[in-house]
């Protein structure tokens, strides 16, 4: 795994990270064990990733312009927001 991104839930108790070809891992803070894999669109639309505040809730930010929220507990994308493109020059 190439890691592109990561972050930490703001208990601290679980590691999210993002790699290169789209696979997000939930893993646990200590020993690093896979909890959970989520499947989102490879790099290098994936941007950044964001933790809810209350550690249940997980975006990640794609550079064609959308977001995608995701139930960390279950490993499930809860919807899909359009913002638009995203330019870097």
């Amino acid at each position: 795994m190439n890691v592109y991104c990561l972050v930490f839930t703001k208990d601290g108790e679980k590691l999210i990270t993002g790699d290169v070809q789209g696979q997000i891992e939930i893993r646990e803070k200590v020993g690093y064990r896979v909890l959970a894999q989520l499947e989102s669109v490879p790099h290098p639309s994936l941007m950044c990733m964001a933790v809810g505040r209350n550690d249940t809730q997980l975006a990640l930010a794609q550079l064609r312009g959308e977001i995608e929220p995701w139930d960390i507990e279950t490993g499930t994308k809860t919807s899909e927001i359009k913002v638009g493109v995203c330019l870097i020059s």
